[in-house]
């Protein structure tokens, strides 16, 4: 049965103002209910940019994303911003479809989205290259992945920057600040968006806003830093994932895992040449399991300033930095001590779990189950259910279907590093 919360959400307005050295985008919402009527207003504030109809469209996009997210609690239909694309209005569609299958699936929704129902082309693989597409921004948390696709773009000799989006409304999100610090120091300037706009979230019951459509607009900020900035390469930080796709309504579905898939990526590639934005999006790491990004990063400077946390807190210096304690910390601190460096975070007790909820990788057993074996090797030993099996493929590039080989001078250079992980730390 549908909980209804919201009578109507209307888009109010969308704006811009400039300063010296800064552009800020605003958007204001209007929520009506039966208890209130209340108006709110999100934000990115970029490096000051030249606007033209490229660049609004592509901030309208991420403005209708949020709003969607409100759609399956309010009882009226919330509209595309004016003037939006038709392009824009199908790609939000797809999106807002295969959520609400996650929605449906996990909460039991029951909600008519006929009207929504998109399956958005496809970008063709074959055709993404780095020959012809050489100035590359990469998506920044600070995390192992986005980190490692940063060095490889970095060692590869790619015109190279990173983007960071600081969310700095009451949903804070800052893990990144130490690895923006750090990149400054070496002179590789990355850019830093500030927003609030995930604070549009807060209103959603929490039960659904961690499956809300929360990456996809976030994406949308960094792709208008990319235009402006003429970069025609976004690298995003996404590992082989274990997803396996069902066409459901027309449109194939990944669960949580949607906007970290390849498919979303080659859609979102397409949308873009689309609208006329001549920039590609993929993950040089879609054929690495989370244990090998972890193994490649932990060689590079760039792994003492790794963050990859659920739910940040501040240190003495005021950074926002990994708590430790979260699911995620206690799986990145498995990995880091099953390859052989010592952490002070690692606890046993996360094997008590069962090896899908620990991992996404591959098929989720074949990474824990090597975890138990190298951490095993070191004599470490504890109560789990999960066998102790080493599985090759958990340090190999692995390709399939749904993970095929892209950009094949890029893929052959990771392949290439992926075969210098010593041996001692495989096995």
């Amino acid at each position: 049965m549908k909980e209804t919360i919201f009578d109507n959400v209307i888009l109010k307005d969308v704006w811009f103002t400039h300063t010296e050295d800064t552009t800020r985008f605003y958007t204001s919402i209007e929520v009506m209910s039966n208890t209130m009527n209340q108006t709110y207003i999100g934000y990115a504030t970029f490096p000051k940019m030249t606007i033209d109809n490229k660049i609004w469209e592509l901030w309208l996009t991420c403005v209708y994303l949020h709003l969607l997210n409100f759609q399956p609690f309010t009882n009226s239909k919330i509209l595309p911003p004016n003037g939006l694309n038709d392009y824009s209005i199908l790609f939000c569609n797809d999106l807002y479809s295969h959520n609400y299958q996650i929605w449906n699936k996990i909460f039991g929704r029951n909600i008519d989205i006929s009207e929504y129902i998109s399956n958005y082309p496809e970008f063709d693989p074959k055709k993404y290259n780095i020959e012809n597409y050489s100035k590359v921004a990469v998506a920044m948390s600070g995390g192992k992945e986005s980190s490692l696709a940063y060095h490889i773009s970095v060692s590869y000799g790619l015109n190279t920057s990173g983007i960071f989006i600081d969310y700095i409304g009451k949903s804070k999100r800052r893990e990144g600040q130490r690895m923006s610090e750090y990149l400054k120091q070496v002179g590789d300037n990355p850019v830093v968006i500030t927003s609030n706009l995930i604070d549009f979230l807060c209103l959603l019951p929490s039960q659904y806003g961690k499956h809300s459509m929360y990456l996809s607009p976030t994406i949308m900020l960094l792709l208008m830093q990319c235009y402006c900035s003429k970069k025609d390469t976004l690298l995003v930080g996404n590992e082989y994932d274990n997803t396996c796709p069902k066409l459901e309504n027309g449109t194939s579905y990944f669960g949580d895992n949607y906007e970290q898939s390849t498919v979303f990526e080659r859609k979102l590639t397409q949308y873009l040449h689309d609208i006329g934005i001549d920039i590609q999006v993929f993950s040089p790491l879609y054929n690495l399991t989370e244990t090998c990004i972890q193994s490649l990063l932990v060689d590079t400077s760039y792994f003492n300033y790794q963050e990859s946390c659920l739910v940040p807190i501040k240190d003495n210096s005021n950074n926002y930095v990994s708590c430790g304690n979260c699911s995620k910390c206690k799986r990145i601190a498995a990995i880091i001590q099953s390859i052989g460096i010592n952490t002070y975070y690692f606890d046993p007790a996360i094997f008590k779990n069962s090896s899908e909820s620990i991992f996404n990788s591959l098929n989720g057993t074949d990474e824990a189950e090597t975890l138990v074996y190298l951490l095993n090797q070191q004599g470490i030993y504890f109560d789990t259910s999960i066998e102790s099996t080493y599985h090759k493929n958990v340090f190999q590039y692995n390709i399939d279907d749904m993970h095929p080989r892209i950009c094949p001078l890029l893929s052959n250079y990771v392949i290439s590093m992926v075969q210098t992980i010593p041996l001692n730390r495989m096995k």
